[in-house]
Parts: C-alpha cells; structure tokens; sequence
C-alpha cells in the first residue's frame, strides 16, 4: 500500500494529511490502520517519529459521525 488512500481512509482524511505534509503513510501506518479500521485492538512499540499518531488516530476520526447530535 503506497498511499494513504490505498488504506481506506476518507478522501477527508486523505487531503487533511496533505494538507500536513503526509503524502506516503510510514511502515507503522501501513500496518496499523487496516487493523485499527476493522475495529481490533492493536498493541504499537514504536519511536518518535515512526507516525503511531497519525496511525492510531485516523481509524478514530473515522467513526466519528458529522451529522451525530
């Protein structure tokens, strides 16, 4: 997977992370976010910089409902 559309994120998501900088999801990022995206339960021992935020937190923001009240 060499982007980070072939993750399945939401274009959103996707353009957000340009918007960063973040054009190619890290080994950590490739990884994790198919795992996390399912819902399972992920145990990362990774450095500084390897991407574990943006690994761990795009799966989240995408269960978030906008139009939820």
């Amino acid at each position: 997977m060499e982007t980070f559309e072939d993750l399945g994120l939401l274009p959103e998501l996707v353009d957000a992370l340009a918007a960063e900088g973040l054009e190619e999801p890290t080994p950590v990022q490739r990884d994790a976010i198919p795992v996390l995206r399912k819902g399972n339960n992920l145990v990362i021992d990774a450095s500084p910089g390897s991407g574990l935020l943006v690994a761990w937190a795009t799966p989240l923001l995408m269960r978030i409902d906008p139009e939820a009240t």
